[in-house]
């Protein structure tokens, strides 16, 4: 019997790291959507947990945050716990459950 492995991503909290990412360095969401080139409720509603996170999503995210910050390289160091399945430690961020 073959064992599929899932990663259980809680798309609230991601979303409320990214925010609080985002407000930190006072970039507004218009700006960041016109980064991404993708509508402000979107943004608005992947913030909120309203939208499912992908790794293709925190991506962009992650790269025009690091643009509109000035980041020559255009990234943003660290990940939240959740997409990527490690938090900035680098340490799992959720078990990996087994079905």
């Amino acid at each position: 019997m073959k064992y599929k492995t899932i990663t259980i991503v809680d798309h609230e909290a991601t979303g409320a790291y990214w925010r609080k990412r985002r407000e930190k360095t006072a970039i507004s969401l218009r700006a960041l959507s016109r980064q991404m080139e993708c509508s402000a409720p979107f943004l608005s509603d992947l913030e909120r947990g309203r939208r499912n996170w992908t790794k293709d999503i925190e991506t962009r995210y992650r790269d025009a945050l690091g643009h509109l910050q000035g980041n020559s390289q255009g990234t943003l160091q660290g990940n939240p716990q959740g997409i990527s399945g490690h938090s900035e430690g680098g340490q799992p961020a959720l078990p990996r459950p087994v079905f």
